[in-house]
């Protein structure tokens, strides 16, 4: 039975990342196939796997069914494949169009909602079919907070955290490992990218951390795992989902897009793992 199940999974996974694969394909803008898939198909195949493997894991660990799963899993796909990296576009200006931006967050808003509707019905829980007497939380119950100034002051912290990991990790992972693949190309870059206003790059990121929280708050709250484990999970959930995005090259120098790989992926796990510190570790009496 235990292996019956684990092909019968294995099968799942495999339609998934077929079906993710093929919106990707899709250009709802312009009514065209994807221009970006056609140049590199191995590419996007390999981030739809790996989309599709923690999108599924997460789901399956899932203490919700239904159309609260489907909201939940919804905004964190959203938000962390498409729109935290397309608000980026307020300062990286060399890098994202205004017009690529409103593309992005048209077709990934509709892929987004395609694929978690049909991931959480393909998977088997659209109802729980175990036990449905149990009574699983509402979407409203994630704001029925005790006290409202300890979530505000744990918002705060994480925005706070995000801001020094991001600070952190650019400074000295994506500069180091760049430098280390190209040193006159880094410095090319370096000097051409100069931010205008650091402070503003500072509170950006501030803000970007909190809106990052709020949106991944409603999944983790249901993630059925210990700390531990819900803290690994929240941090490949954040890592995989947008660092797979610079799996596709683009007009970005290789040697800045690897490091940038390795930046994003390795300073969003942390932040997963702080954040599920932050919202779910109890102190001890």
């Amino acid at each position: 039975m235990s292996e019956e199940f684990e092909f019968s999974l294995s099968n799942k996974i495999l339609v998934l990342t077929i079906f993710l694969f093929i919106l990707y394909a899709v250009d709802y803008v312009g009514l065209s196939l994807n221009t970006q898939l056609m140049s590199h198909p191995g590419m996007y195949m390999i981030m739809a796997f790996m989309d599709t493997l923690i999108v599924t894991y997460v789901i399956l660990n899932s203490d919700d069914y239904g159309l609260n799963l489907i909201l939940r899993i919804f905004l964190a796909f959203y938000s962390l494949k498409y729109f935290l990296v397309g608000v980026e576009v307020l300062y990286l200006t060399n890098v994202l169009s205004w017009t690529v931006t409103q593309s992005l967050f048209f077709n990934g808003g509709i892929n987004s909602l395609i694929y978690c509707v049909i991931a959480v019905i393909f998977l088997g829980k659209l109802k729980n079919s175990d036990n449905p007497e149990k009574n699983h939380k509402s979407f409203k119950d994630l704001f029925n907070f005790t006290e409202i100034v300890t979530i505000f002051g744990k918002l705060i912290l994480a925005g706070g955290v995000w801001t020094l990991l991001y600070i952190i990790f650019g400074a000295f992972v994506f500069k180091n490992i760049a430098l280390s693949l190209d040193l006159n190309g880094t410095m090319l870059y370096l000097n051409e990218f100069g931010i205008r206003s650091p402070l503003f790059l500072i509170f950006f990121q501030f803000i970007r951390g909190i809106v990052w929280t709020i949106f991944s708050l409603p999944i983790m709250f249901v993630i059925n795992r210990g700390l531990a484990q819900k803290a690994v999970t929240t941090g490949l959930l954040f890592s995989i989902l947008m660092a797979s995005n610079l799996l596709i090259p683009t007009q970005l120098p290789f040697f800045i897009q690897t490091a940038h790989f390795i930046e994003v992926f390795f300073s969003n796990f942390i932040f997963g793992i702080i954040l599920v510190l932050i919202f779910f570790l109890k102190p001890k009496n």
